[in-house]
């Protein structure tokens, strides 16, 4: 079912019997809320975000700086920004800058196990090895 199709064309109003019919009491309520538009017009998408009305992944990050502005939030975000700017402009191969950008957001695909990240590269036996071979004595 299409918004469209619980308004009556001709009135350009809610069809309520259909919208009670539909819906529960409390979300039927809500829909009738909506005010409509009297004349008929094609159907656009506006994004609120940016004076010309497109969307874009840049806009939205926006939006949502203007709305967490807590002092708290932006040194941390600045920080973090800081953090991977760096990482992204490290000589490693690809797959490695993924990884530690994964980690440093606490995010590695483990199937169906529990796993830490403290585990995963520092405790496991199979990764002490690995650490030993490569001659990490900072690990020691």
């Amino acid at each position: 079912m299409m918004v469209a199709d619980l308004i009556e064309r001709d009135s350009r109003q809610w069809n309520e019997g259909l919208i009670h019919n539909t819906f529960s009491k409390i979300d039927a309520e809500r829909i009738l809320r909506i005010p409509l538009v009297r004349i008929a017009h094609e159907d656009f998408q506006v994004w609120k975000g940016e004076v010309s009305g497109d969307y874009s992944v840049r806009s939205a990050y926006k939006l949502l700086l203007q709305q967490s502005m807590d002092p708290n939030l932006l040194l941390e975000q600045t920080t973090y920004r800081q953090f991977y700017k760096k990482l992204w402009g490290l000589q490693l191969p690809t797959k490695l800058k993924i990884t530690f950008w994964r980690c440093s957001k606490n995010y590695i695909p483990t199937l169906y196990s529990t796993e830490t990240l403290k585990h995963a590269f520092r405790d496991c036996p199979a990764i002490k090895e690995i650490w030993r071979q490569l001659q990490c004595a900072w690990l020691s």
